[in-house]
């Protein structure tokens, strides 16, 4: 049982833009722990620009963190309350009632079902998908699960298989977990993009994210998009990559 009037979950969260990568992850780390002021850190969920030297922006956050479980990855831009641009951003949750295993899969261009595979045996991971009386035990327990995931997104010279990885996980655990997250970028730089695991980045890789709680939670969704006169064709595809729209370019016409 928690303590008398003790949040169940406090979340802390901070920016930085500063022109150094140490500074830039211990300000943003330091402005996201010090809303934290009750409860044991369950996770530090970091969103990098590669604009930064991306081993000093961790080592800042860890000046602040120490051992906290930490991950995350770079973005095509950061989001803190606005739309941000080669930044740093650390999300800080905090519970007792929270439990976060990870699992990592690499070269994902190369492979995606093995860098699957490789995630979803990960120590920490696997009783998800193949223990059955694991989830017995959490629904004994009252406990829920949900699951981050961050997957590479298109580079010049890979497609992105971030559709195919999510339906695999969705198969892979029966449809159990609820899964939400998005694809890791560059800043359109459209060269090579990373997950930040523990003290450690990650190209062209894959993470997933299982949080065990009892405490209830909620995903929801939208979008920007807004309806316009203008109508094209699809005419060349790859995949779920569309590449010409009425015979140009897809890039160009959009």
């Amino acid at each position: 049982m928690g303590k008398v009037n003790q949040p169940k979950l406090e979340v802390g969260f901070g920016t930085a833009r500063e022109d150094d990568s140490f500074t830039a992850g211990k300000n943003a780390a330091s402005q996201a722990f010090s809303m934290i002021h009750a409860s044991p850190v369950a996770a530090v969920m970091v969103f990098a620009s590669v604009h930064y030297d991306l081993n000093e922006v961790l080592r800042g956050i860890r000046n602040i963190v120490q051992d906290a479980p930490l991950f995350g990855c770079t973005t095509a831009g950061e989001i803190c309350n606005e739309p941000l641009r080669e930044s740093v951003v650390v999300t800080v949750l905090a519970s007792e009632y929270i439990k976060v295993s990870c699992g990592l899969g690499r070269d994902v261009s190369k492979d995606w079902q093995t860098a699957v595979d490789d995630t979803i045996n990960a120590t920490g991971i696997t009783p998800y998908f193949h223990d059955i009386t694991y989830w017995q035990e959490l629904t004994r327990k009252g406990k829920l699960t949900f699951a981050i995931l961050f997957s590479p997104g298109n580079t010049r010279n890979n497609t992105s298989q971030s559709y195919e990885i999510l339906e695999a996980i969705k198969l892979k655990s029966l449809g159990r977990l609820p899964v939400f997250g998005g694809s890791t970028a560059d800043d359109w730089r459209m060269e090579t993009n990373y997950v930040l695991w523990g003290d450690e980045i990650f190209p062209d890789s894959m993470l997933l994210a299982v949080f065990e709680t009892q405490l209830q939670f909620g995903i929801a969704m939208d979008h920007g998009f807004i309806p316009t006169i203008h109508q094209s064709t699809v005419t060349s595809v790859e995949g779920h990559e569309v590449l010409e729209l009425d015979g140009d370019p897809a890039a160009d016409v959009y």
